[in-house]
């Protein structure tokens, strides 16, 4: 009974049933991602497994056609690898040339690389719209002592406005030592210890003031504070929008004494004696990056390299390579 189990696993019949139902399943499930585009995109988003079950009780039908592929491809899984051990146990018993392992390589890497996906959609994590400032250090979600600076964004555009070349400079840390760091590019991630960094967008944005205190010019983080020539010192409190065509932004004394200043370059104000100036507004670059962790990349890549060998193989064998040994 095992023995005919094993037969029929390993069937070129099973294979062809399997293969049009797989695709008259994702022919099926094409339609329904066309009418549901917010929720598959919301899946998308998410690691496929974890979040998948999560969902199946809530929308049964919007998820039915992920469940059955997901049992059509592990069948087909079985039915590779039942293939695989037949023909190389055929191979070996009738020591055919070894150019007849090629199909099983092809094989193999399918193999190989499934499971990559498997593990890829069982662990890991994904963060959207992580925002790293130019020149503060970042934690990298998920990940324990693990830091990202991002050390500057450099940009060309043609005369017409396009951008044409983008290169984003990271640091990365853990605690405090700096252990990796590379430029990457719109198509180019950066990629440490299984870690995927992919560039989203870039801007500038506030990170401080450059102020004149009696005559002592100083640049302050937008929280920051500073000193007076006398030693008073200051601090930037919060920014007020409210009512008020330009926004204010509060200083405090360390007497506890405040004033509203106009945050418009040359606005002053007279505070314990002190005369505090905005001379001009300290800009940063930002980077927006999605920050994925995929365990199972490395097995996806040697899965590919070893089917396209096995094709490349293939395609290069005589004639007589073998291939049906029976």
């Amino acid at each position: 009974m095992l023995k005919g189990v094993w037969k029929g696993l390993g069937s070129p019949g099973l294979t062809v049933v399997l293969t049009v139902l797989i695709c008259v399943d994702t022919a099926v499930g094409s339609f329904v991602v066309a009418g549901n585009r917010a929720f598959y995109e919301r899946l998308d988003m998410e690691i496929l497994f974890p979040y998948l079950w999560r969902v199946v009780p809530e929308h049964p039908w919007l998820t039915l056609w992920i469940v059955v592929l997901v049992v059509l491809v592990s069948l087909f899984a079985v039915n590779t690898l039942v293939c695989i051990i037949d023909r190389v146990y055929m191979i070996l018993k009738k020591r055919a040339p070894l150019r007849a392992l090629l199909p099983q390589l092809v094989h193999v890497g399918f193999i190989v690389a499934l499971l990559g996906h498997l593990a890829g959609s069982t662990y890991g994590f994904r963060a959207y719209g992580t925002v790293a400032i130019e020149g503060q250090k970042l934690a990298v979600p998920h990940t324990e002592d693990l830091y990202m600076r991002l050390d500057g964004v450099h940009a060309r555009f043609s005369h017409t406005g396009e951008l044409t070349d983008l290169k984003v400079s990271i640091t990365l840390f853990e605690g405090d030592i700096p252990v990796y760091s590379d430029e990457m590019s719109i198509n180019d991630p950066l990629i440490y210890r299984g870690i995927a960094f992919y560039y989203v967008r870039h801007g500038r944005t506030l990170r401080g003031f450059l102020i004149d205190v009696d005559g002592k010019k100083t640049e302050v983080s937008a929280r920051g504070s500073f000193a007076s020539p006398r030693g008073r010192i200051f601090y930037f409190g919060r920014i007020h929008t409210e009512g008020t065509a330009v926004p204010l932004v509060e200083v405090i004394a360390d007497s506890g004494r405040s004033a509203l200043l106009r945050l418009a370059p040359s606005s002053a104000i007279e505070l314990e004696g002190s005369t505090i100036t905005l001379v001009d507004f300290v800009l940063a670059s930002y980077g927006v990056f999605t920050i994925n962790r995929d365990p199972g990349i490395w097995p996806v890549g040697v899965g590919s390299v070893l089917l396209v060998g096995g094709m490349l193989g293939l395609l290069f064998a005589r004639e007589d390579r073998g291939e049906l040994v029976s």
